[in-house]
């Protein structure tokens, strides 16, 4: 049993067995993502292990990146308003499914990830810090720490930090095909969303 420090990201491959416990007297927040094999149903088989009582190690697992801002770097993305912050978590060479990358991204105010399509390729944002405006298939809504919004195949979206504090989240993409990634910009910087 590993010990991990919040906040962060554990990949838990196909085929592995993996449990979580909070063996601590404060509440955690967890978010759950699978993606099942192109060819097959998502499963999940019960071992008799509850992990209760159980001391964690002070060891490192394999496959856990912390959400650590000073790693992240600048970029310009899909032609949006300045730079945010952001960092490729695992990137789909790592994943034996459809999974596309995992990001983690930090958005200074004023800037935003410009409105782009994916013909290949769906993401949800996960809101974990802050707020934002996001315009999503021309529609477009206020988000929160919390919120988890989805970005279809063939749909337009992008996101932009209109106010006076950071705005966090993570960007989980799953592949249409193994190894695809596409986008197109539109040339929307989001700046009449400020």
């Amino acid at each position: 049993i590993g010990l991990v420090q919040p906040p962060s990201v554990v990949l838990c491959r196909a085929g592995d067995s993996h449990g979580i416990v909070n063996h601590t007297d404060r509440s955690t927040s967890v978010v759950g993502i699978g993606v099942a094999p192109q060819d097959g149903p998502f499963d999940a088989v019960q071992l008799d292990d509850d992990l209760i009582g159980r001391e964690p190690n002070e060891v490192d697992l394999e496959d856990v990146q912390r959400l650590d801002p000073t790693l992240l770097a600048p970029l310009r993305a899909h032609l949006g308003l300045g730079n945010i912050l952001a960092r490729r978590l695992f990137d789909m060479d790592v994943f034996t499914t459809n999974w596309g990358f995992v990001d983690h991204a930090f958005m200074p105010p004023g800037t935003s990830v410009g409105y782009h399509r994916h013909d290949m390729l769906q993401e949800c944002y996960v809101i974990i810090g802050g707020r934002g405006r996001m315009k999503v298939d021309g529609e477009v809504a206020d988000v929160i720490k919390g919120d988890c919004i989805p970005n279809r195949l063939g749909g337009s979206h992008g996101i932009i930090n209109h106010t006076d504090t950071p705005l966090e989240y993570l960007n989980i993409a799953v592949s249409q095909h193994k190894g695809g990634v596409d986008f197109t910009n539109l040339n929307d910087d989001l700046s009449d969303l400020l």
